[in-house]
């Protein structure tokens, strides 16, 4: 096959000069189409993960929460056992739709955070657990007795301000027990303005009471009262990701 020169549209080099720029084209839009496909289904994983984290004081409902958001009695209880969580444990499920990850984080008194090593440990392990998770937590739990007593939990408070202000953004507040408050007549109304001072500033900073949930653990296995409680966990928390 012969090719006349004379003829610009059958030169060979411009044939080559017409291809080359054509191909290098193609190439970016497939590398772009790849990217944005990565990117797509990159997103869609991660809309469908929740990672949660949970921490708080002993006795406070850490485990009955897990176990309620899991569905199934996972993680240890002080009622089943005779230590509490004294390392992170990490257990998973899936949801309403949701791949879910729970890290528990272990308890700890109020009266030893007076104790600088308890208090350096209750950070390590908060901060650990995004180590454990392979990717920053979605939301931080913090479990609270509806039974215990406020002012006293003002303490743990201060150490979140001190030592872990960066989390508040994605801080929810989950108030377990709530079957305690109703036989006495105490509404979530009425038990949110009952809060000391220091503790309706802290839910304020944490966005309101658009991040707090009560959490009924009595019935701990109550299937549609459990799937309408962790639903409206996992609103809250989508709209934190």
């Amino acid at each position: 096959m012969s090719f006349s020169y004379d003829h610009p549209v059958l030169r060979k080099e411009d044939i080559l000069k017409e291809k080359k720029p054509a191909f290098q084209t193609q190439r970016t839009n497939l590398t772009q189409k790849d990217a944005v496909s990565h990117s797509v289904a990159d997103r869609k994983e991660d809309n469908d993960e929740l990672r949660l984290v949970l921490f708080g004081t002993k006795q406070s409902g850490k485990s009955s929460t897990g176990d309620m958001i899991l569905g199934e009695a996972k993680f240890p209880s002080q009622c089943l056992t005779k230590s509490n969580t004294s390392i992170n444990v990490l257990h998973g499920t899936i949801r309403c739709g949701k791949t879910i990850k729970i890290i528990e984080t272990p308890g700890f008194r109020i009266s030893e955070l007076a104790r600088e090593d308890v208090k350096v440990n209750v950070v390590k392990n908060i901060n650990t657990a995004t180590q454990q998770l392979g990717e920053e937590p979605h939301a931080y739990l913090y479990i609270i007795s509806s039974k215990t007593n406020l002012d006293q939990e003002t303490r743990v408070i201060d150490l979140i301000y001190r030592r872990l202000r960066k989390l508040i953004d994605k801080i929810i507040i989950v108030f377990t027990g709530f079957d305690f408050l109703q036989p006495k007549g105490l509404s979530r109304f009425t038990y949110l303005e009952s809060l000391p001072d220091k503790f309706k500033t802290f839910v304020a900073d944490c966005n309101g009471e658009s991040r707090i949930i009560f959490f009924d653990n009595s019935r701990l296995f109550n299937e549609a009262l459990a799937h309408t409680q962790v639903s409206k966990l996992i609103k809250i928390v989508e709209t934190l990701k």
